[in-house]
C-alpha cells in the first residue's frame, strides 16, 4: 500500500473521521480456514504494524475470523485498541444477519 495508491482510492467516514477507503484486510491473518491461531502469530502483528506505518487508517476485520484471532492480533500490534470491554450487540438486523 502505497500514499498514492491509498489517496487514489478515495475516502469515507466511519465512527466519524475520514478514512482512506482503502484498508487492510484482517481475514487472512488467523490459521487455515480463517479459523484459529496463525503458524506465525509475531508475523501477523509485524504485518499489522507495516500496514499501519505505511499509512492504513482502516481495518477491516469481523468478529468471525478465527473466532476472534484477528482482533487479539490487532489489539495485540497496536495498542491501545478500542475499550476495554467488548459491549454485546443486540441489534435485531445483527443477529438476524449471522449464519
Amino acid at each position: 500500500m502505497t500514499a498514492s495508491s491509498s489517496d487514489a482510492a478515495g475516502t469515507f467516514e466511519v465512527a466519524g473521521k475520514k478514512v482512506a477507503r482503502l484498508g487492510f484486510g484482517a481475514m487472512r491473518l488467523t490459521g487455515p480456514g480463517v479459523w484459529g491461531e496463525p503458524d506465525d502469530r509475531r508475523e501477523c502483528v509485524r504485518v499489522v504494524r507495516r500496514a499501519v506505518g505505511l499509512g492504513g487508517q482502516l481495518i477491516d476485520t469481523a468478529d468471525c475470523y478465527g473466532s476472534y484471532v484477528s482482533e487479539e492480533i490487532i489489539r495485540e500490534a497496536i495498542p491501545p485498541y478500542g475499550p476495554l470491554a467488548w459491549p454485546p450487540v443486540g441489534r435485531p438486523e445483527y443477529l438476524l444477519s449471522r449464519p
